[in-house]
């Protein structure tokens, strides 16, 4: 088993509001929720984290959650530019959840200009027309961290210890040791 130590940067992604929202054909009315995600690059991009964030069930087409995703990711994986964050925004029914659309932003793109005062992106529907506006803001850490990685002679088989968060560190050793993945 081969120990390697690997310097992160830590993010945080505030998945802000919506508005404008096309109206879901389905439901009478709009209860969203995002579900946000970190995946490789490439159509089979391998989900690294997700998040959900709570239903508004009270704005309508102009949902309101203001929810922070944090992680921290080796820095060489974001700048080989294969890592996206995608938040796709549901519509909570009876039945299923019903996409309304999705934005896809490149995580090299969030790191070199962080949006700490936020900014809008489009909503495109599954067909790919625009479904409304996605507010987001991005702020990178001061501080660089470094996390501990154990590799195991498999190349997909990752125990990893950091200091912090756990989780975070997994994504970080799957992001950043195990290319083959994306």
């Amino acid at each position: 088993m081969e120990t390697q130590m690997i310097e992160a940067i830590g993010m945080e992604i505030v998945v802000e509001s919506a508005s404008e929202l096309k109206k879901a054909k389905i439901a009478p009315k709009t209860r969203a929720f995002a579900l946000c995600f970190i995946h490789g690059a490439g159509k089979h991009g391998r989900r690294l984290l997700e998040h959900t964030t709570a239903v508004d069930r009270e704005n309508g087409r102009n949902p309101s959650w203001n929810e922070t995703i944090s992680f921290a990711l080796p820095e060489s994986s974001i700048q080989q530019d294969r890592l996206l964050f995608t938040v796709q925004i549901c519509n909570q029914s009876t039945w299923r959840p019903h996409v309304i659309g999705h934005v896809t932003v490149p995580l090299k793109e969030l790191a070199k200009q962080p949006l700490e005062n936020g900014e809008s992106f489009q909503v495109l529907g599954p067909s790919g027309k625009p479904k409304g506006t996605l507010n987001l803001s991005v702020r990178l850490s001061k501080n660089r961290t470094r996390i501990h990685v154990h590799q195991f002679p498999h190349p997909r088989s990752h125990a990893v210890t950091a200091k912090g968060n756990d989780f975070c560190a997994q994504i970080a050793s799957v992001a950043g040791i195990s290319s083959n993945f994306f």
